[in-house]
């Protein structure tokens, strides 16, 4: 017995460069196993200064953030990496009300939500972590 799961997304970009994203998800009532849902935006890799207010400073998930505190962080993409053996995830937050990514000079993107979000930032994308190749892009990753 097979269920549809049906998603659109909606972008309306004004004239002054903000983005809203509006994301509509209907999961049937009948569906076992919902996949991790989220998106995934390729971002210029100059844009390597994170300020993130949420929980941090170190990676942190929804049953294993009691150690991270909700306040004002800031970080670099690349130190968001953690060397695991194989790892299938890295730099995850939560509970973040907004998280900027910006350029040496300050300029970049603030991303916000009407609920809390959760984020990753690296420089791969997830299926990506076993190749062992540096990419010339970061993916922002917001569930």
């Amino acid at each position: 017995n097979k269920t549809n799961t049906l998603a659109s997304i909606n972008y309306l970009i004004n004239a002054y460069g903000k983005i809203d994203v509006d994301v509509d998800l209907v999961i049937p009532e009948e569906a076992v196993n919902i996949p991790r849902i989220g998106l995934q935006f390729e971002m210029n890799r100059k844009l390597d200064h994170i300020s993130w207010y949420g929980r941090g400073p170190h990676e942190n998930y929804q049953d294993r953030k009691a150690s991270a505190f909700v306040d004002l962080y800031t970080s670099k993409v690349s130190e968001q990496y953690v060397p695991y053996i194989r790892p299938q995830d890295n730099g995850y937050k939560t509970d973040t009300r907004w998280v900027t990514f910006t350029n040496a000079n300050g300029q970049g993107i603030k991303v916000k939500a009407p609920e809390y979000f959760s984020f990753s930032t690296h420089h791969q994308y997830n299926d990506d972590f076993d190749a062992g190749k540096e990419k010339k892009y970061f993916v922002l990753e917001i569930l």
